[in-house]
């Protein structure tokens, strides 16, 4: 019966395609077959999903997309034994900031084993994240996971009363131990908690007084640091993260053109739906569609200066932010399926361009 169902939901997206861009059925067909092998290894979801039904788009533009299945063949170009630098958030602010590079400071690490960090305070038990919270904690601050994923487990903690033992979130308030029993799935790597950034005002003019990251996924290569795909994800509403979190929050992704920075394409997640056709931020009502991204060349420099740092992470995704303090890195990331499925998503663009297919190739 479920098979019956997908076959009937994909019948109908290919008469859909058929009306709209003119292309016949078995056609779809052809190119969904063919999209199906390596290295492409579409599903054919994503054939509709990415909008390949299109009649201008040729055999060379379809050739680029690429397929969550893939993801067996385009992780191996980052080594294994690397994974913590992207994965651990201690990790990544030492070396970053050893080698000289802007990172959002963190004031205190809770872990049990009481991780080191450089002028941030060590914290092991309820009591001493108490204690911090009252007397020393240079509030707003961001509480998030060292190991964290997906924008889950943030929290902006705006002030704590200590008689009551309530903290003041964005949203509402919430007492220490009901935060850590929220958290408590992330307790064993433990949490930081971090300053709260400001956006430029170029940034503030366009979405508003929220942190907002871009997206740079990049290849190492032998030639340097290349860019495959950006977007720029935009907080709306009271989200404090900019994640879509399954397209589920409002919030945008907006994708532009790699070279001039210029936005070509906007989304919006709507309870697990994606709209599209936005020219807008709904908050704002500042135009998006056509403009530049806020100080884009800057970040873009930014990324490919830091990736040369990390040689064996060779398919990096940074998230790259412009505050009132400067161009920053939030963190380094290991491209997975997701960042693949939702640039190309949005973009309409394939990232299997000449150089990601040669590198897959060595791997």
């Amino acid at each position: 019966m479920k098979h019956l169902k997908k076959i009937s939901q994909l019948y109908k997206q290919a008469q859909q395609a058929k009306n709209s861009f003119g292309k016949p059925i078995l056609v779809q067909l052809q190119e969904m077959w063919r999209l199906s092998k390596k290295p492409n290894l579409l599903s054919p979801s994503e054939y509709y999903d990415f909008q390949s039904a299109k009649s201008e788009f040729d055999k060379s533009t379809l050739n680029n997309f690429i397929g969550y299945r893939a993801y067996n063949q385009y992780s191996k170009l980052n080594t294994s034994g690397w994974h913590g630098i992207a994965n651990d958030k201690i990790i990544f602010h030492s070396v970053m900031k050893a080698a000289g590079f802007d990172v959002p400071e963190i004031y205190a690490v809770y872990n049990a084993h009481k991780r080191p960090l450089e002028n941030a305070e060590q914290l092991s038990t309820p009591s001493e994240l108490h204690d911090f919270l009252e007397f020393r904690c240079n509030f707003p601050v961001i509480i998030k996971p060292i190991h964290g994923y997906y924008g889950q487990g943030v929290y902006l903690l705006k002030g704590y009363d200590a008689d009551t033992g309530l903290l003041e979130l964005a949203n509402g308030q919430i007492s220490l131990s009901a935060l850590l029993s929220e958290l408590s799935h992330f307790l064993d790597t433990g949490l930081i908690l971090q300053e709260k950034l400001s956006p430029s005002e170029t940034v503030k003019e366009i979405i508003g007084n929220t942190l907002s990251s871009v997206r740079f996924i990049l290849l190492l290569t032998e030639a340097g640091p290349t860019v495959q795909g950006v977007s720029w994800k935009i907080p709306t509403g009271s989200n404090i993260v900019d994640n879509t979190n399954g397209w589920s929050n409002g919030n945008l992704v907006a994708c532009p053109e790699i070279d001039s920075g210029i936005i070509t394409q906007i989304c919006q997640g709507n309870n697990g739906s994606i709209v599209s056709g936005i020219t807008q931020h709904p908050d704002t009502q500042a135009t998006l569609l056509g403009q530049e991204i806020p100080e884009y060349k800057k970040q873009m420099e930014f990324a490919l200066k830091a990736a040369s740092l990390f040689p064996e992470l060779r398919f990096q995704g940074w998230d790259i932010v412009s505050t009132s303090k400067g161009i920053m890195a939030l963190e380094v990331n290991l491209v997975g399926g997701s960042t693949i499925y939702t640039t190309q998503l949005v973009s309409q663009k394939g990232l299997l361009n000449h150089n990601l297919r040669e590198a897959m190739s060595k791997c």
